[in-house]
């Protein structure tokens, strides 16, 4: 069975992101008060926010 590439595997994302160095970095308020605003605009209990790097499995 052939694979896709999908946007996790993309290669201008992933280098995007490595070059922010925040992958595996502490809690950061600013990225806390976003996913509490997230949360009361969708109106849910919570929500959060994720980075996704490419070792995933």
């Amino acid at each position: 069975m052939a694979q896709h590439g999908t946007a996790l595997d993309d290669p201008e994302r992933l280098a995007a992101l490595h070059s922010y160095e925040i992958l595996g970095t502490p809690p950061e308020p600013a990225f806390d008060r976003l996913a509490k605003l997230a949360a009361q605009i969708c109106g849910a209990p919570y929500a959060a926010t994720t980075f996704v790097g490419g070792d995933l499995f």
